[in-house]
């Protein structure tokens, strides 16, 4: 093996051993859910998602208080869906049950309730333990029966 090699070798497993390697990547905490657009193209702009949690209403850019915890909806969204996060700011997990709203002005356009099962996520691979609990779902929205 070379000097160049040896040296290498060294660095990467001095990075593993430090624990820079297990911090590359965070989850991404909560439920998330994946929406799924089909019967045209989708506007992210004229739509507006909507979560209720115990009685409480949580926007994008409005996070509000549950149960004495920051709860957060967060959008990536594009012209054929994409995902929203639903979690709180500190801690594991997300709201034991959450519903799921997509406006269009005064019109609801879809709603889901889902009862999560968060699951340990592991971004950086299962040897460096859990980063965080997560459960996904998915959202349909046909925009053609609209």
């Amino acid at each position: 093996m070379s000097r160049r090699s040896t040296l290498g070798v060294l660095v990467l497993g001095l990075l593993w051993w430090s624990g820079c390697a297990c911090t590359a990547s965070r989850a991404i905490e909560g439920l998330v859910v994946d929406v799924h657009v089909t019967g045209g193209v989708f506007d992210p702009a004229a739509y507006e998602l909507v979560a209720r949690v115990d009685g409480v209403e949580i926007r994008e850019d409005q996070p509000a208080a549950v149960n004495g915890r920051t709860l957060f909806l967060r959008s990536f969204l594009d012209d054929t869906g994409g995902s929203v996060q639903i979690a709180f700011r500190s801690g594991a997990g997300g709201p034991e049950v959450v519903t799921l709203e997509l406006w269009r002005g005064a019109e609801l356009v879809a709603e889901q309730t889902y009862t999560p099962d968060y699951e340990p996520v592991y971004p950086n691979g299962r040897w460096c333990g859990s980063d965080g609990t997560q459960a996904r779902d998915t959202l349909d929205v046909n925009l053609a029966t609209l």
